[in-house]
């Protein structure tokens, strides 16, 4: 069976002005992607280079026992994970739980669900993907896995039946550096609730998402495929990505009308529905397309049109890795229309109308709640000065506009070079106010503690401002 395309999303990034990128010709070669994620491929570390040793163990495990599988003192990473359960009920590993802890935490950096964590809610339906999933009796996992002290991984057993299984780990005996980060698999399961997206996961601090496991069971038919994902990032109140629906989220399409699959990258690996019970189990890889955040992390989906039907039962497992040593704090804020706050910042706007009180909302998930607030709509230069960390990495501009016009466009200025253009092409006349962030890039702003900001508007479009802030990204 065939089907005609009729829709597609892109998610894409936006880096600063200052940040070489090769633009896409159509001439390059596909073949060593494509020789990579190739079906006969899979189950085999993608990785460039190979464990320097393996360490290799077997451990049973008694019911409502726990044991450690495999530990270790120093530096170095886990390259690999292989696991082969002897035979066993299937409920049994579905019933297992697999916990990973680096360098005395107490706190487990990964603690879930077997299953889930090679790609699916049941081990029948494990895939067969790029970094993580099933090869006939071996269940591999390829997240490089760096630590500076220690490691240990443990197996819990939460069945009744003893469970016996044979371990396989590649490990890299070098020393990552300090900026490296430190793999972490965040598991949640809850029923959904009228009114708010199921969360998938909130984060403080820095880190980047490398992708999602997700199982939804509902009572209410297939709408649930009708939810979309939004995934905030940085404390800003618009979700930096949103998408058009669950199926969409994990690149398939029509509530998976040709059944489940398993590609190197995403898949549906279980999609069934029978009268009004539905049920679903996924997954996606966010390798070429992770997700990164320097302040936090809120990332959740809707449960059908309008989160409108509670009871619906979601899992979900989050692969991310968290950088503990860089963060973003918010240095400075400029409220446009509040004298004291122009004041403190040398405000100044030429040709400028002022925007009255504004009551106006947000996209996303938060977009039954009022906000109110006073700007300017500016065709002329716009000059304002903003603290930021002398020691930053880079700083994030933000600014709150009106979207009910949009391709909003301004020159951008520190301290009187030229830093990039920030663009915004949305437009929504009924969820007026947005978020948008500008990167400012590290030679404009590092060793200083006060910059000068100037933005110069371009093609006819005023553009809006209201509150600004300057979010500077530091080592700790």
């Amino acid at each position: 069976m065939s089907m005609k395309p009729e829709f597609y999303h892109v998610t894409y990034s936006r880096y600063d002005a200052d940040r070489r990128v090769t633009s896409f010709t159509g001439s390059e070669d596909p073949r060593p992607a494509l020789a990579l994620m190739a079906e006969e491929r899979l189950g085999a570390d993608p990785k460039r280079f190979a464990a320097d040793r393996f360490d290799e163990t077997t451990a049973t495990v008694a019911p409502g026992a726990r044991e450690t599988l495999w530990s270790a003192a120093g530096a170095g990473a886990v390259w690999s994970i292989e696991l082969m359960p002897e035979a066993a009920p299937g409920d049994a590993l579905d019933n297992a739980r697999l916990r990973i802890f680096w360098d005395g935490e107490e706190q487990p950096a990964v603690d879930a669900p077997f299953p889930d964590f090679f790609g699916s809610d049941r081990v029948e339906n494990s895939p067969k993907a790029l970094m993580m999933g099933r090869d006939g009796g071996r269940f591999y996992a390829f997240w490089p896995m760096p630590f500076r002290q220690s490691a240990r991984v443990e197996i819990e057993n939460r069945s009744d039946t003893p469970i016996t299984i044979q371990a396989r780990f590649g490990l890299v005996d070098r020393a990552y550096p300090e900026t490296a980060g430190y793999f972490r698999a965040r598991f949640r399961e809850a029923q959904t609730a009228a009114g708010g997206d199921y969360l998938l996961m909130a984060d403080e601090g820095a880190g980047h998402v490398a992708g999602t496991v997700l199982t939804m069971r509902s009572t209410a038919g297939s709408s649930y495929m009708e939810g979309d994902e939004r995934i905030y990032t940085d404390a800003s109140l618009t979700p930096q990505i949103q998408g058009t629906g669950t199926e969409d989220y994990f690149n398939g399409g029509w509530y998976f009308l040709l059944g489940p699959f398993s590609r190197a990258l995403h898949g549906a690996t279980a999609y069934e529905q029978n009268g009004k019970e539905g049920y679903s189990s996924c997954y996606r890889l966010h390798l070429s397309d992770v997700i990164p955040y320097a302040a936090g992390l809120r990332f959740g989906i809707e449960h059908d049109y309008q989160n409108a039907l509670p009871g619906d039962r979601y899992r979900s497992l989050v692969f991310y890795y968290a950088y503990p040593r860089l963060a973003a704090r918010r240095t400075d804020q400029l409220d446009v229309g509040d004298p004291e706050s122009e004041a403190a910042h040398s405000y100044r706007a030429a040709k400028s109308d002022p925007i009255p009180p504004l009551t106006a909302r947000y996209e996303g998930d938060f977009d039954d709640v009022d906000r109110t607030d006073r700007g300017d709509a500016v065709t002329g230069m716009t000059r304002f000065t903003m603290k930021v960390a002398p020691d930053n990495e880079g700083v994030i501009l933000r600014r709150r506009l009106d979207q009910s016009r949009g391709r909003q466009t301004a020159r951008v200025f520190v301290d009187g070079r030229e830093a990039g253009v920030w663009y915004d092409a949305a437009q929504n006349a009924s969820k007026r106010f947005a978020d948008s962030d500008f990167l400012l890039p590290r030679w404009s702003t590092v060793d200083e503690d006060s910059i000068l900001i100037r933005l110069e508007p371009e093609g006819g479009v005023p553009f809006t401002q209201f509150r600004v802030e300057a979010w500077s990204i530091v080592r700790k």
